[in-house]
């Protein structure tokens, strides 16, 4: 049988946990393993106990492997990988709602760093966005936009004012493809300047 390794960064409880959970979810399913994550009362009952207890010992290396030590001082009582992913769960997947308030604070005052880069900049926003998704918080894509096209910067106000009044909506995707279109345009003035 062929492994195939994988190389994640491990979750030290600072990271963006959602993010490192489905990497995980890609490992433990690469491997046949993913539905040990879930409650044993959902395995199938075909399932016998040697194909059980392997798919658990493949699923708790894989688990503890990508968790730092403070992280798996955490859970490190837990019984069954199950019982784990529950802990983590508990412990890093913040659905209360301060963290509701709080991330809402974030992304409505969210700006644009002008010492960043556009994809940078972009990229700090798609967190702030699926952070507050994650939070069981729906975001529309014209909110989603609209919050975007306020974060815009001088440099792309041209982009902003068509974008706001040249029609009748407008989705992240369409701001996106305008600012970097700006931002080639602004790339060769510098050139020619």
């Amino acid at each position: 049988m062929v492994t195939t390794k994988f190389e994640i960064e491990r979750f030290n409880g600072g990271g963006d946990f959602t993010l490192w959970a489905k990497r995980i979810q890609a490992i433990l399913s690469s491997q046949n393993a993913l539905k040990d994550i879930q409650d044993p009362k959902n395995l199938p009952a075909t399932m016998n106990e040697v194909d059980k207890q392997s798919m658990e010992e493949t699923t708790y290396e894989i688990l503890i492997l990508n968790i730092t030590d403070n992280v798996l001082r955490q859970v490190i009582n837990e019984n069954t990988t199950y019982e784990i992913c529950e802990k983590l769960t508990a412990l890093y997947d913040k659905k209360d709602l301060p963290s509701k308030l709080y991330m809402r604070e974030k992304l409505f005052s969210f700006k644009m760093n002008q010492s960043k880069t556009l994809n940078e900049n972009l990229d700090e926003f798609k967190k702030l966005t699926n952070e507050f998704n994650q939070l069981g918080e729906k975001l529309r894509a014209e909110s989603e936009a609209a919050i975007f096209i306020n974060s815009l910067h001088d440099t792309y106000k041209e982009v902003k004012s068509t974008l706001k009044y040249g029609r009748e909506s407008v989705l992240v995707d369409v701001v996106i493809t305008a600012l970097k279109s700006k931002e080639l345009e602004l790339q060769l003035e510098e050139k020619n300047a």
